[in-house]
């Protein structure tokens, strides 16, 4: 399926009764079903339930089995902040008034909509416990009153987390998710890393823990709940155990068939370098805003790959890189899948399939250089 700029991967596993009835008085816990809401980060349909003939997801392809699937789903916006904001406030990018994750927009946000309501505050206000680990609202952007409990978000800039190499060196297998991981500059992060670590070693493995740990103790409670679960990978950059890489070898019919930009498009249309100029002005570059043509914009097109290292910062990138880049995004859905999988393999043990609806969403999707693109 290819990968549309505005294109969102999304399932829907319809397993109990709808919420039809919530706002109605419906007080019963037996009638109001939970809900697992599950969030994948620059997820593209790059999935077996989708057709994909080198994805291997295999916990996604078995939720899809037993789901409704949708084909045509495509997000109102594609960057993170806006599109999740869209999901869960139920408004269009243009209502909201927010379109970049500046600071300005974040406080214009607050500001405006601090009593709208949204998701989990609805979920809340009527009757559920409402709980969220990982990145559902874009980082930083969270409302407070929006959840029964804390967020778990981790660290500032979690996503930004690559292996320490170094302090892996001469460690056991076995006692390597104790090394913490490093939090950078994105300017300072490998676009690509494979460290020979346990799943828990990285974020999404120990948050998926957290979130386990706390699907037990929901189903045991007096409430239904809303338990969102969101995946900073296959997000920038593009880190996953060694285990996952090692699942795929790359080979040249994995490279797209058309690198060049559409025809007679205006640039404003699918360049998309021009949020990432700060970073670029950093390591001394000025980037062209606008490129004067088609081909400068190819040129520097997709600078939030450009700005991690490893990566040029202009120009072509070559086939063996590009290769490297595709490897390195497949193992990091696949590594989300296999946390996905602890997820619903908890639900199945805890007899919670019937009485839960199970949504798996992502913000938007994700180019690997088709059309020059290599960004959302």
């Amino acid at each position: 399926m290819a990968a549309l700029r505005g294109a969102a991967a999304a399932l829907a596993a319809l397993l109990a009764p709808d919420l039809t009835g919530l706002g109605q008085g419906v007080n019963p816990v037996e009638s109001r079903p939970n809900v697992l809401m599950i969030a994948v980060d620059d997820l593209r349909p790059m999935l077996g339930c989708y057709g994909d003939p080198v994805a291997l997801t295999p916990n996604l392809d078995r939720l899809a089995a037993r789901s409704v699937v949708f084909d045509r789903a495509y997000c109102q916006f594609a960057k993170c902040g806006p599109s999740r904001l869209s999901v869960l406030g139920g408004l269009r990018p243009e209502s909201v008034g927010v379109f970049t994750h500046s600071e300005r927009d974040m406080r214009r946000f607050r500001e405006s909509h601090a009593a709208a309501p949204n998701l989990p505050r609805w979920f809340r206000e009527h009757g559920y416990h409402a709980q969220s680990f990982g990145k559902i609202e874009h980082s930083g952007w969270e409302l407070a009153g929006d959840w029964s409990a804390p967020p778990f978000t981790g660290r500032e800039n979690e996503m930004l987390e690559i292996a320490d190499e170094a302090a892996l060196a001469g460690v056991p297998f076995a006692e390597r998710a104790k090394i913490p991981t490093l939090i950078g500059p994105r300017d300072d992060c490998p676009a690509t890393q494979a460290p020979e670590v346990p799943d828990e070693a990285l974020f999404d493995g120990r948050m998926t823990t957290r979130a386990v740990g706390t699907l037990g103790e929901l189903a045991g409670g007096d409430k239904p709940f809303l338990l969102a679960v969101g995946y900073h990978r296959p997000h920038l950059p593009l880190v996953a155990p060694k285990a996952y890489y090692d699942r795929y070898r790359p080979d040249s019919s994995w490279l797209p068939e058309n690198r060049d930009p559409p025809a007679d498009a205006p640039i404003f249309a699918w360049f998309s370098s021009d949020t990432y100029a700060g970073f670029a002005k950093r390591v001394g570059l000025k980037m062209p805003d606008p490129p004067r043509s088609a081909a400068e914009g190819a040129a520097w097109n997709g600078f939030e790959l450009r700005s991690y290292r490893g990566v040029p910062c202009s120009g072509e990138i070559e086939d063996a890189l590009q290769l490297r880049i595709r490897r390195a995004y497949l193992a990091c859905v696949s590594y989300a899948d296999a946390q996905a999988g602890r997820l619903l393999g908890e639900l199945d043990r805890l007899g919670l399939w019937e009485s839960t609806i199970v949504v798996l969403w992502a913000d938007h999707g994700w180019h690997l250089g088709e059309q020059s693109a290599w960004t959302k």
